[in-house]
């Protein structure tokens, strides 16, 4: 919301898009035009959006003289690019943002797994979150996630509401452009990029306080982009309810996967989509996310391993 916000202080009439779940939780680009409905494009979203309709919009509004936000990935946002020059639009007004992406799962993955999970739990799904903090007291999982059903009844990290992630982390559900990504590169095509910054010790230097609450990489890619970070830092100062850094360090290429190379395709990528289609979305539930015996015993030694406070530690010596 910062660099919204920073954005929209400085060149007003605003138009914002962004991936957000409808009221079926599918995943799509949407438009707003007031600052307090940006929320909805708050959280990670691990599905393909859908943008249909939404380059033409953009165009109309960037012709209509209002400021335009776009969020997306980078390949979304290269394509923006591509559809405006075509349109031959005036893009001073339009500030576009990416997001680091590892690869993007289908949008039908994610709707099998979340009718897989209604019928588990006999009710409508109606809020999921990839990346559930709270109020960042209480010690998660790496990725911990949210699910809400119609009928009350919430799941916080539980066996079943984590096995999506789960198989997200196989890096086997990714499109076949993801594993030839161009844009998995230092090189960006947007102003700014966003990314989580799990990774700040070696960067940094340091430890932060309360990390657990997030913390988030912003990098300039453009004069337009440093002008908008330079106004979030000058907010940050005077507001000083977000805590800003500069950090000029060369290890951020080494620490930040996807930042340098795209993820390698191989046959194990193959076997899981034939699978998938011969078998079924249980199937590869079973096999590749944990969904048996094995994965449970699993689940609870972490969460186990999680109420001493170690699985950060553990964490971070494994590596993952």
């Amino acid at each position: 919301m910062g660099v919204v916000s920073a954005f929209w202080n400085s060149m007003g009439g605003t138009a914002v898009y962004g991936s957000a779940f409808d009221k079926d939780l599918k995943v799509a680009h949407r438009r707003v035009t007031e600052l307090q409905d940006c929320y909805i494009f708050c959280g990670s979203k691990y599905v393909e959006s859908s943008l249909k309709g939404i380059y033409p919009d953009v165009a109309n509004d960037l012709d209509n003289g209002m400021s335009v936000i776009f969020t997306g990935t980078p390949c979304q946002v290269n394509a923006l690019n591509f559809f405006l020059s075509r349109k031959q639009c005036n893009i001073e007004r339009l500030l576009t943002i990416d997001v680091i992406c590892h690869g993007t799962p289908s949008a039908q993955l994610w709707e099998d797994y979340k009718n897989w999970l209604e019928s588990k739990y006999h009710s409508r799904l109606i809020d999921y979150s990839f990346r559930y903090k709270g109020d960042g007291k209480k010690q998660r999982m790496k990725y911990p996630v949210r699910a809400c059903f119609e009928n009350g009844e919430i799941l916080e990290d539980t066996f079943l509401s984590r096995l999506y992630i789960e198989l997200f982390f196989t890096e086997l559900t990714y499109r076949d452009s993801c594993y030839s990504c161009k844009f998995s590169s230092s090189i960006r095509c947007s102003d700014i990029t966003l990314a989580d910054f799990w990774e700040y010790k070696p960067v940094m230097g340091k430890s932060i306080d309360r990390p657990e609450l997030g913390m988030s990489m912003i990098l300039a890619n453009t004069e337009k982009g440093e002008c908008i970070v330079d106004a979030m830092c000058r907010d940050a100062q005077a507001n000083q309810d977000i805590y800003m850094e500069q950090v000029n360090n060369n290890r951020l290429l080494e620490v930040k996967k996807n930042f340098g190379a795209a993820q390698i395709k191989d046959e194990s990528v193959k076997i899981f989509r034939d699978e998938y289609n011969s078998f079924g979305f249980e199937y590869i539930l079973n096999k590749y996310a944990g969904n048996n015996l094995k994965g449970r015993l699993k689940h609870i030694l972490k969460k186990a391993v999680l109420k001493t406070g170690l699985l950060p530690m553990v964490s971070e010596l494994r590596g993952h």
